[in-house]
């Protein structure tokens, strides 16, 4: 399971120290892996700016993370307490990851949003996505999430393809796709430390 949080720049936070906050490196845990730390490069794409995804074993963990926030502990950790202040927190979700590899460091990464019917089953969206990337001489599909019921904002899926340039992306951009197969927007991104702002 993925916990995704939609996160935007607060400009009145100087860029420097959003940069370094966004990392949201404090956090420390066995139980959780940062997965996703990406933002919007050269602001080609809407908002949110900035995608952070954990994986987490289940619902569970979010109790454990409410007991720790509201435990005396956290109350003193300023790390923490500047990265909430630091970062607008739009909304965040709750995602089945359907496919989930590593997003290279260098690499550009297309996020597109999708809405796939209700009734479309985990599959047929993958197939898809598949087929797309099987036509596809550069980039790679290296990540596909979908909402876990309501738990998440409209579009309700997620894909991130990764490319090592923003020439080889142009393919990708221009070809047309089939209207049940067509992302509701996309951007372009990097991992955080490696994007233009």
């Amino acid at each position: 399971m993925i916990y995704l949080e939609f996160i935007d720049w607060d400009r009145s936070i100087p860029v420097d120290i959003f940069r370094l906050l966004s990392k949201q490196d404090q956090w420390e845990s066995k139980e959780d892996r940062k997965v996703i730390n990406i933002d919007r490069h050269k602001g080609i794409g809407g908002h949110p700016t900035y995608l952070s995804g954990w994986q987490i074993r289940d619902l569970a963990r979010l109790d454990e993370w409410e007991s720790h926030f509201k435990s005396a502990e956290a109350a003193v950790d300023v790390a923490e307490k500047a990265t909430f202040q630091a970062m607008d927190f739009r909304y965040c979700g709750l995602y089945d990851e359907l496919k989930l590899t590593d997003l290279p460091d260098p690499n550009l990464h297309a996020v597109e949003y999708f809405d796939p019917a209700p009734d479309m089953k985990d599959q047929e969206f993958m197939s898809g996505l598949e087929r797309r990337e099987s036509d596809e001489e550069v980039g790679n599909l290296a990540v596909v999430l979908r909402r876990v019921g309501m738990l998440g904002p409209d579009p309700c899926a997620v894909s991130i393809w990764t490319f090592p340039d923003f020439s080889s992306i142009e393919s990708f951009a221009r070809r047309p796709v089939t209207a049940n197969a067509r992302p509701a927007s996309t951007g372009l991104f990097k991992n955080i430390g490696f994007e233009l702002m």
